[in-house]
């Protein structure tokens, strides 16, 4: 019994890391070559990327389902407005990857989107809502970026809250 345990509890140890490899391999080459990511995972297709030049953050921003999506990179908020269109448009990325670095974020800070153009945003807000909390997507006449992560950073499993910054349209 002892030794089918321990080879059980070795089998899904080795199943864990492998899969932890891959997850980390498929975010490496989608950062090298974005082209790529329709390939690793047909329907994922390259919207832009986000940059906050204060945090050293680059993030690319991929399309697609969120779950495929979020796995490996930042994702664009299915039904929010286009990347430096008229309107909200949202980013989300995970607290533990991508939007790790949001801990440090300040009111004022410049974030810069690359699309079909680059955008300038200035951070305007940043606030701590329920995960069920949907009110910062909704649409209200501004050019604004939101980015949604959960929170807070440190917690382990499905985080109760979520972090959101929220930054106006300065220019491009």
């Amino acid at each position: 019994m002892r030794r089918w345990l321990e080879a059980a509890l070795l089998a899904t140890g080795l199943s864990l890391v492998c899969a932890a490899g891959w997850r980390w391999t498929e975010r490496s080459v989608v950062e090298a070559r974005p082209q790529l990511a329709s390939i690793l995972r047909p329907g994922l297709k390259l919207a832009g990327t986000l940059d906050i030049p204060r945090l050293r953050m680059h993030v690319l921003v991929l399309e697609g389902d969120e779950q495929d999506a979020l796995s490996i990179s930042a994702e664009h908020v299915p039904g929010t407005a286009e990347l430096g269109s008229h309107g909200n448009a949202a980013i989300a990325a995970h607290r533990d990857a991508e939007f790790r670095v949001l801990r440090g974020i300040r009111l004022g800070d410049r974030v810069r989107i690359r699309s079909a153009a680059t955008y300038i945003y200035v951070v305007k807000n940043i606030r701590v809502v329920g995960a069920d909390d949907k009110t910062a997507l909704s649409q209200d006449g501004r050019s604004l970026l939101t980015l949604v992560t959960c929170y807070p950073f440190r917690y382990v499993g499905n985080a109760p809250e979520r972090f959101i910054v929220q930054a106006e349209l300065e220019g491009t």
